[in-house]
């Protein structure tokens, strides 16, 4: 994360530019929660295992609608702690729960 906080700052890019750097980025997040939704479809999961993967989801999303700024580094890693464990917490309460 320093180094992304560190590196020179380029020039303002479209959205357009910015969801073709972040195609492959976005595509893992649809790919993640399209498998979790089959499974907990399917019953093999409880529902609670695809919403594990919505946080992470959305800040891709958010990360790549928004134009870049220089973040605060406390808050990035405040906000990465809590993404993680939200997602730890649904996972694992998602699998331990039959479906």
């Amino acid at each position: 994360m320093r180094e992304r906080v560190r590196r020179r700052r380029f020039p303002e890019m479209s959205l357009a530019e910015r969801l073709r750097g972040g195609a492959v980025a976005l595509a893992w997040q649809i790919v993640a929660l399209a498998g979790a939704t089959a499974l907990a479809v399917g019953g093999t999961v409880s529902l609670l295992v695809p919403l594990a993967f919505v946080p992470g989801a959305t800040k891709t999303t958010i990360a790549l609608i928004r134009p870049e700024t220089k973040p605060p580094i406390k808050r990035i890693g405040y906000l990465e702690t809590v993404i993680s464990t939200a997602f730890a917490v649904l996972a694992g309460v998602g699998l331990g729960i039959s479906a």
